[in-house]
C-alpha cells in the first residue's frame, strides 16, 4: 500500500511540476514579448516632445550610428542593435556599411581597409561619425554604438547629462581606469605632435565602442583629428611592432581606441568618461558581440532585461541553439 501511495504522490508531483514549469515558462516569455514589442512601449514625452506640443519647435535630432561587415552575423548584429533601438529615444538611425565609404577615402585608405583584423582596423569608426556629424545640424546628438551592442534602457539619462553644457561627449572607461600605456604601442607616439608626457600616459584607456558626442565645431574637429591619426598605419595597425621596446605592463595595442584615448587625455575638456560596468548596469548599454561560432545565439531574452543566467538556460541552451540553427540557418 506504502508503494502504491508513494508512486501515486510522485506522478502527482510529478504532473504539478510539469504544469508549474509550463505555466512559469509561458509567464517568462510573455514578458518578454511585452517588453520587446516596439508598438506597445509608452512614448517618452521627454525624448519626443512632439508628442505633447502640438505646435512647431526646431530640436537637433538623436542619431545612432553603427557599422557592419564581414560575416553574416555582424549584420545580423547591427540588426539586433537596431531593434533593441527603436523605442529608445532616437530620431534618426544609420546603418553603414562598407559600400556607404566617399569612393575616394576608400581608395585613399584601401592598404588598411581591406585588412580583415577590425574590417579595416576600426578606421571606418571615426569616418562615420564625423561623416555623420557633417551631415547633420548643429548640436544633434550622435551616438556611436558597436553593432555588437543591445540597448536595454530609454535614453533619456544618457541625454540628461548633456543638458550639463560642461558635457559634450560621453565615452566609456574601464571598470577600473587602466593607463593608456598599457595599450599603446610605442610605434604609434610618434604620430602625434604633442609630447606624451607620463601625465598623458597615465591617463586611462578609453573603450570604444560607445562614443556619444554633441554636434560642435570643436567636436568635429576633435573626431576629425581622431580620422586623420587613425590613417596613419603605422600608429593603427599592429605593424610595425617591436616588443622589446614597450612601456612597462604593456598588454597590446588598442588600435583606434588607443588613439582616442591619446587624444582625449590631450583634451579632457568637456568628455565625461562613464566605466563600462556602470554603462551597462545604470544605462542599459549592453555588449552581445556575436562571432560566427555564436550565429545562433539570441540577444532576445537580454533585450527584455532577463537576467543573463535565465536567457543562457532557457534560450540560449544548446537544444535551444541547435534548433535555431535548423530552422533560422541559411
Amino acid at each position: 500500500m506504502k508503494k502504491v501511495i508513494h508512486k501515486i504522490i510522485s506522478k502527482s508531483a510529478l504532473k504539478w511540476t510539469g504544469i508549474l514549469s509550463f505555466f512559469a515558462l509561458s509567464i517568462l516569455f510573455l514578458s518578454v514579448l511585452f517588453k520587446i514589442d516596439p508598438s506597445t512601449t509608452p512614448v517618452n514625452s521627454c525624448l519626443i516632445p512632439e508628442v505633447l506640443n502640438k505646435t512647431y519647435q526646431a530640436r537637433p535630432p538623436v542619431i545612432l550610428v553603427s557599422f557592419a561587415d564581414g560575416p553574416q552575423v555582424f549584420y545580423k548584429n547591427q540588426f539586433s542593435l537596431t531593434a533593441s533601438a527603436a523605442d529608445k529615444g532616437f530620431d534618426i538611425i544609420y546603418n553603414y556599411r562598407r559600400g556607404h565609404f566617399d569612393p575616394d577615402f576608400y581608395r585613399r585608405n584601401k592598404h588598411i581597409l581591406t585588412q580583415p583584423r577590425g574590417s579595416g582596423y576600426w578606421l571606418w569608426k571615426p569616418y562615420f561619425i564625423l561623416k555623420t556629424m557633417e551631415a547633420s545640424p548643429e548640436n544633434a546628438l550622435i551616438f556611436y554604438v558597436d553593432s555588437g551592442i543591445i540597448l536595454k534602457k530609454s535614453l533619456t539619462p544618457l541625454l540628461k547629462k548633456f543638458e550639463n553644457p560642461d558635457c559634450t561627449m560621453i565615452l566609456m572607461g574601464h571598470g577600473k581606469p587602466v593607463p593608456l600605456r598599457q595599450h599603446l604601442k610605442k610605434e604609434a607616439y610618434a604620430a602625434f605632435k604633442e609630447e606624451l608626457t607620463p601625465e598623458i600616459l597615465g591617463h586611462q584607456n578609453i573603450w570604444a565602442f560607445f562614443v556619444a558626442v554633441r554636434n560642435t565645431p570643436e567636436n568635429r574637429a576633435f573626431i576629425k583629428k581622431w580620422l586623420n591619426v587613425c590613417e596613419n598605419a603605422d600608429a593603427l595597425t599592429d605593424m610595425p611592432f617591436d616588443k622589446t621596446i614597450q612601456a612597462p605592463g604593456f598588454s597590446g595595442h588598442g588600435h583606434d581606441q588607443s588613439l582616442l584615448s591619446v587624444l582625449v587625455a590631450l583634451s579632457p575638456q568637456g568628455k565625461i568618461i562613464i566605466p563600462r560596468d556602470v554603462l551597462r548596469r545604470d544605462y542599459g548599454v549592453h555588449n552581445f558581440h556575436r562571432h560566427p561560432e555564436e550565429e545562433f545565439k539570441s540577444p532576445l531574452f537580454i533585450a527584455a532585461g532577463i537576467p543573463q543566467w535565465i536567457s543562457t538556460g532557457v534560450w540560449n541552451n544548446p537544444l535551444v541553439v541547435y534548433l535555431r540553427k535548423m530552422f533560422c540557418g541559411n
